[in-house]
């Protein structure tokens, strides 16, 4: 079981791979599957468990999701929506909380996670570079995806053939700039979370640092600025923030050093032209244009297509599928789930909380990146079955109230078998 957990933490930290690729059905990818398969693993182990945790906020989130769908269905229908696309994608986001919910509280490791992205995250970044040499000398790109296999989005092979002409910028091993940047920028956090870290980690800091200029997403040099920043601000002492305002005087002298560098300069021009991160803060202005009744903006619409509106974030998203009481929910949710998360997920948290504002990662393969971290608090707030009834049979047996603190020689004494 314990190799189970390791295999299942692995999957968690490298599903975007996967989640490139199709299977039979248009809908569904590879990751998909592939989570199916370890859902039902986990759950035939978790029936051989006397202690089954489960985490209360992933399954309430699980059920308002469910219930919304069945609300709007009943008194809010609109034209833009077909049962079945929002039914498909409401189970979908169902069955992402209900594995959040079980399976990560008990077979979640997160050392092995930790390393798994950290090496994921610099397996991918020298990917990066290798395409850029590659696309610099020869004129021909790289393709980061494996032959042979059906894509879930087709204009990967096409960007790979002829569209890098337009667009230059690298992708990895990711379906675009942005999502290279989004994993490469959790595993920055993960490094930053510690208190203290090694040279080989400072290293790898600034190599995934590189790889995040290079790619040229706008997204990723903007939030790879809020890190740093956030990162001296709450763990600096005063040293590292003297050293934070020289670095800000010198910030012009720096900008007429990037500007010189191409992949800079796409990124400028892409600000510029607004097909970057600034059209995505675009969107909110949308919310206040569209025109819904009293169910839409208390309960929302659900999870109808919203290619009509153009991009919508992640913030958006809950309002426009969920409305009022969606993103009273969900935000709150996750500022508790950030406040309460430990040290070292900090930046993580916060580094979420900040690409919502422009990403669309919260409703996708992405909140197994971020999520099984968050869930784990300061207290290991991990809510279980199996141990509120064997506390409920020690003080049967007993009288002692299993709540109360005693010494660990003295608790073994109150085990039940």
């Amino acid at each position: 079981m314990n190799g189970f957990g390791i295999w299942f933490s692995v999957f968690l930290m490298t599903a975007p791979l996967f989640k490139i690729y199709n299977l039979f059905f248009s809908s569904v990818t590879l990751a998909d599957g592939i989570l199916i398969l370890f859902f039902l693993s986990g759950l035939f182990f978790l029936l051989n468990r006397k202690i089954i945790r489960i985490h209360r906020l992933f399954l309430f989130y699980a059920g308002f999701v469910f219930f919304q769908f069945v609300m709007v269905c009943i008194w809010n229908q609109t034209e833009e929506f077909i049962f079945t696309d929002v039914l498909f994608r409401t189970l979908r986001y169902v069955f992402f909380f209900l594995v959040l919910a079980f399976l990560v509280p008990n077979f979640f490791h997160e050392e092995t996670a930790v390393k798994t992205m950290k090496t994921v995250a610099a397996a991918a970044t020298g990917y990066l570079f290798l395409q850029k040499i590659i696309l610099l000398v020869s004129g021909m790109y790289l393709p980061g995806y494996l032959p042979g296999i059906p894509l879930s989005r087709p204009e990967m092979a096409e960007h790979a053939t002829v569209l890098f002409q337009y667009d230059p910028r690298p992708r990895s091993i990711f379906e675009e700039p942005s999502h290279y940047a989004f994993y490469v920028l959790m595993a920055m956090a993960l490094i930053l979370g510690k208190n203290k870290f090694q040279r080989r980690e400072r290293n790898l800091l600034v190599f995934l640092g590189l790889g995040i200029l290079l790619s040229a997403s706008s997204t990723g040099i903007i939030a790879m600025a809020a890190l740093f920043f956030i990162w001296i601000f709450l763990s600096g002492g005063k040293k590292q923030k003297k050293a934070m305002v020289i670095g800000l005087l010198f910030l012009p002298f720096l900008g007429l050093v990037l500007i010189r560098i191409p992949a800079f300069q796409v990124f400028l021009e892409r600000m510029a032209k607004g097909t970057s991160s600034s059209q995505h803060l675009g969107a909110y202005g949308i919310l206040f244009r569209l025109k819904q009744n009293v169910f839409s903006v208390f309960l929302g619409n659900g999870m109808i297509d919203t290619t009509t509106y153009g991009f919508l974030p992640s913030y958006c998203r809950v309002y426009y599928y969920y409305g009022i009481a969606g993103v009273l929910l969900v935000v709150g949710g996750l500022l508790y789930l950030v406040f309460f998360v430990k040290r070292e997920y900090l930046y993580l948290g916060m580094l979420f909380l900040i690409l919502c504002i422009s990403g669309t990662e919260l409703f996708g393969i992405q909140v197994f990146l971020i999520f099984p971290y968050l869930s784990l608090s300061k207290q290991e707030r991990e809510y279980s079955m199996g141990i509120q009834k064997q506390q409920r049979q020690i003080k049967e047996k007993t009288g002692w109230n299993p709540k109360t603190p005693i010494s660990r020689k003295r608790r073994c004494r109150y085990s039940v078998e």
